[in-house]
């Protein structure tokens, strides 16, 4: 215990800013006689006590050393979980729920992996993009080095961190693997070598780390360098190869689950008992369950970062309840199970707080309209009206205690005031059944009625709705939009969070618009008015499931036909809006953000658009 006694007494003066004191102290401990005067003398004792520290596989004590528990502390269950077992396993795989602090807590570990050896090590962080590992795990390691009590070794460069810029070996280094580019060949060349000079502990052969970051979504090439570069792994030192992939468990056909399928199948695990087991494939697997992190189990935010209890509780509702597929992947940790509900737009965000309201807009909105033809025999046309612009908040529906509602303002993610351009759904307009003739022409004179430009409405041109937007084209102008779910999707990412573009992600158009409206939802960007009735269009909304992907394919909405063969009517009220929202979506090339903007968007490639239907002589 003498190393902890150290430790417990040296951190907290060097992290007052008093090194030659925490030296002193280092030296009464070990008995050391040495003047130490100067920080010169101070740090050369602080780094042998951490070398010490390191060498005793004790990284948790390092981390204690080289940061204040404000930025990092290695108490916390999971990362105990994740320290013990990277200290121990050359295959790791950390599946876990949301706020789980796996990447952070994979990426610290490396860290201080590295500085025990610094000049005969290589660690490569891998991820889907250089903006992707600029903005999560590098710049996490980078801040850290920064921050480090004991200055490290090494320069700080472009994805980077090395003794030698020009040293491609040795360091800690970022490599990205875009989504859609051949992704095999990025991780060539990573083979333990011979060392300069042997090493008590690791032996004549240098060290080599690979961190898969999102490994659930990384790109089906990498796995064909990693069946290459385990043959690094010796029997005999564990610590010569390592190999660890974080990821939110999603889809148990992908190369990730099949990775970490237990030994007798997923069916052998106890999800309120087993948190580790020994995969398939010989990998050591971690499931972080937030039922087992101790801010939820204490009902207060002990760990700063991790998930709480209030945040599991809005995950639950907004994922849709407790048997979806995204209780058992973000609370957790666990691939969804069969039979859990695949609702698109879970009841969560359709309750009135989240779905009702009016929007306070800065400046007059433009209106929009979207027509479902539904010219089938059992189906409705029906036209959703909706206001889109900047706004500074909402107002939510009055009640007996609040007769005028009560007033959010939107924050950015520094808490000041700021805009976000929104959508307010205002109304939805059955339309009478007819000929395609007849409901273009009834079309026409609603639009007109409205004040909605051409260039302002979006039509159904799915089969015989083909009919009816042609008609408006000639009629209206050709700048009336025309929709067809069963087109690809766009490249318009529809939140600046998301990892890939629709076209990467989703089958058919129908999928992107229907996840558009989820996604909005779940931002706050998108609100129902008093006028429109929850039932049936929330329903319609709710009932909607999606089919998780398997392998290769994308993300994919259950089609009209699969959702009325359950006993449902046509969601013709629903696919009005979602095409809605998707006309003012492209439109305006609008990327929704969870936070609003403070320069009075949420999305930075927003530009205000001038049709010709602005123009004066249109006028």
């Amino acid at each position: 215990m003498i190393l902890d006694d150290v430790i417990a007494e040296v951190a907290p003066k060097l992290h007052a800013g008093d090194p030659v004191e925490a030296a002193r102290g280092t030296a009464r401990h070990f008995n050391i006689e040495a003047q130490i005067n100067t920080k010169l003398e101070a740090f050369t004792v602080l780094n042998a006590l951490l070398n010490a520290v390191l060498d005793a596989d004790r990284y948790d004590l390092a981390a204690t050393l080289l940061w204040t528990p404000s930025a990092f502390t290695a108490k916390p269950h999971f990362t105990q979980m994740i320290f013990d077992a990277m200290r121990t396993e050359s295959l790791v795989a950390i599946q876990g729920c949301a706020s789980a602090s796996k990447s952070f807590s994979l990426g610290v570990w490396h860290y201080l992996d590295w500085r025990r050896d610094p000049e005969e090590t290589n660690i490569s962080i891998v991820g889907p993009s250089e903006n992707h590992l600029k903005a999560n795990l590098f710049s996490h390691i980078v801040d850290l080095h920064n921050k480090s009590a004991i200055p490290g070794p090494g320069v700080v460069g472009e994805l980077r961190i090395s003794l030698d810029p020009h040293d491609l070996y040795a360091g800690i280094r970022g490599v990205v693997v875009p989504i859609g580019a051949r992704s095999s060949g990025r991780l060539q060349g990573l083979k333990v070598k011979p060392r300069k000079h042997p090493h008590p502990k690791f032996g004549t052969q240098t060290r080599v780390r690979v961190v898969l970051e999102e490994a659930e979504n990384i790109q089906p090439g990498v796995w064909e360098d990693v069946g290459n570069i385990v043959t690094n792994i010796s029997d005999a030192n564990n610590y010569r190869f390592k190999l660890s992939a974080a990821y939110n468990p999603k889809d148990r056909s992908s190369p990730m689950a099949v990775r970490a399928e237990p030994i007798d199948g997923w069916d052998s695990i106890d999800i309120d008992r087993d948190e580790t087991w020994q995969s398939r494939r010989g990998w050591k697997v971690l499931r972080l369950d937030a039922y087992r992190c101790e801010n939820v189990i204490e009902g207060r935010e002990i760990y700063t970062g991790l998930q709480t209890k209030s945040g599991m509780e809005k995950v639950i509702q907004q994922g849709g309840g407790l048997n979806t597929p995204t209780y058992f992947t973000m609370v957790r940790g666990f691939y969804p199970v069969v039979g859990a509900d695949l609702a698109v737009v879970p009841h969560g965000l359709l309750s009135e707080e989240r779905a009702r309201g009016e929007f306070i807009f800065i400046s007059e909105p433009d209106t929009f309209a979207a027509v479902d033809v539904a010219l089938e025999v059992d189906d409705n046309a029906h036209m959703a009206v909706g206001r889109a612009g900047r706004a500074s908040g909402w107002r939510s529906l009055p009640t007996l205690t609040s007769p005028q509602g009560d007033v959010t303002m939107f924050k950015n993610a520094k808490g000041d005031r700021a805009h976000r351009f929104v959508l307010q759904i205002e109304q939805i307009v059955p339309l009478a059944k007819g000929a395609t003739d007849a409901l273009a022409e009834e079309i026409i004179q609603k639009s007109r009625a409205l004040m909605i430009k051409p260039d302002h409405l979006a039509v159904d041109r799915t089969g015989n709705g083909a009919g009816v937007h042609d008609l408006l084209r000639a009629r209206l102008g050709q700048q009336v939009t025309g929709f067809n779910g069963s087109e690809s999707c766009t490249t318009l990412k529809i939140l600046e969070d998301d990892l890939m573009t629709p076209f990467e992600e989703y089958s058919y158009l129908t999928s992107e618009m229907y996840f558009g409206v989820k996604k909005w939802l779940d931002v706050g960007a998108l609100r129902f008015s008093s006028a429109i009735s929850a039932d049936p269009l929330f329903r319609e909304f709710s009932g909607r499931r999606y089919v998780i992907p398997t392998g290769r394919a994308k993300t994919r909405v259950e089609s009209k036909k699969d959702y009325k063969s359950r006993g449902n009517r046509s969601p013709d009220r629903a696919d009005s809006v979602v095409m809605l929202l998707q006309l003012v979506r492209t439109y305006e090339q609008v990327t929704q953000s969870h936070t609003a903007s403070s320069t009075g968007g949420s999305s930075e490639r927003y530009t205000p658009r001038v049709g010709h239907t602005d123009t004066f002589d249109y006028l």
